[in-house]
């Protein structure tokens, strides 16, 4: 957990440095920090809803009766 924590926090500070260098004038810099924007995402969001340990994990996800017809 500790190690996706700092890649998280790796990838993000890297993104925030990407977009400075873009708004500085470094046009290259611009799909280096859409992607690393991305990946911050993709790390970010199982970190914030408490389901980075079940990657991965057969019967992790809903059922999809619970999708669709629970409201």
């Amino acid at each position: 957990m500790r190690m996706v924590l700092a890649l998280g926090a790796a990838v993000f500070l890297g993104g925030v440095a990407a977009a400075c260098a873009f708004w500085a004038g470094v046009s290259a810099a611009a799909p280096v920090a859409f992607v690393l924007g991305g990946l911050t995402f993709a790390i970010g969001v199982p970190i914030a809803i408490n389901q980075l340990g079940n990657w991965g994990v057969p019967g992790d996800e809903p059922s999809i009766d619970w999708h669709l017809f629970k409201h």
